[in-house]
């Protein structure tokens, strides 16, 4: 009876455990999302005012502006890719992500602004 006991509150702690990494995990990919996303943003409109064509900067925040963001990110903030690696993210899923997301926004605005 001792022994089930224990069994059991170790299982519920794993479960929690498990449950707190992976928000913290979900919490650290978002805020890198928008720390780079600054830096595409900004790249964006900068080329959509220069072109005077809102669709070019739309583009751009899909596809070049992150490649932008990507080498400010890198200048400006090269240690906080540790703070990632020591949660168990790699740079891959990082990128990946932030770049699924800036398509799906691009492709929305695009078919708002038509």
């Amino acid at each position: 009876m001792w022994r089930e006991s224990v069994f059991r509150k170790f299982r519920e702690n794993k479960v929690k455990y498990n449950y707190s990494l992976i928000k913290q995990m979900n919490q650290a990919i978002i805020k890198y999302y928008f720390d780079l996303t600054r830096y595409n943003f900004a790249f964006s409109v900068f080329i959509g005012l220069l072109t005077l064509r809102p669709y070019i900067g739309i583009v751009t925040f899909g596809t070049f502006g992150m490649l932008a963001g990507l080498i400010c990110y890198r200048y400006f903030h090269q240690n906080q890719y540790y703070f990632y690696y020591n949660l168990g993210i790699g740079k891959t899923k990082l990128v990946s992500f932030s770049w699924l997301v800036n398509i799906i926004f691009m492709i929305i605005f695009l078919l708002i602004f038509r």
